[in-house]
């Protein structure tokens, strides 16, 4: 066997070891260019886990703008969504997990991660943990919950205002 041939192989196994991210991420808090940057940066598809996808407090939030912003790199699963909203963790129930996870699958076959959307700034509280640790679970992904960018440093003198 050739060199090259040996180093393709080795190329390849690597490749395939490397383990599968799912991000995840809570639009508040976030400005839009930065939580598409986040994305866009990570090669990823956002896939919007909220069982309604709309907001009135954040509407660069709602699913025609982030259709319009993301093109084909935004997906609404709606099968992820948290039928209990207003519960504790614990009483977290999503709508079907199975549909769900069988679409990711199908979104995921390219190798591009996804990025799991919901408005909570907590993961800790959030849908989007429960869903992202089954998901790592079955797929033995790693999972990385991703923070809103610290804001711009003020500019000038300290205490000017």
């Amino acid at each position: 066997m050739s060199k090259s041939s040996d180093w393709d192989i080795d190329r390849r196994n690597q490749e395939q070891e490397r383990a599968m991210v799912i991000y995840t991420i809570g639009y508040s808090g976030w400005k839009p260019d930065d939580l598409e940057k986040a994305v866009r940066d990570r090669g990823a598809i956002l896939v919007d886990v909220r069982m309604v996808p709309r907001t009135r407090w954040a509407p660069a939030f709602n699913t025609s703008a982030l259709r319009e912003r993301m093109g084909d790199g935004y997906v609404w699963l709606k099968a992820l969504g948290n039928v209990n909203d207003k519960g504790t963790v614990a009483e977290i129930q999503r709508l079907d997990f199975d549909a769900g996870e069988k679409r990711l699958r199908e979104l995921t076959a390219s190798g591009r991660p996804v990025v799991l959307l919901c408005g909570c700034r907590d993961v800790n509280v959030c849908h989007r943990k429960v869903i992202a640790e089954r998901l790592a679970a079955l797929w033995q992904a790693e999972v990385v919950h991703l923070e809103r960018p610290a804001p711009a440093p003020a500019v000038g003198p300290p205490g000017l205002f």
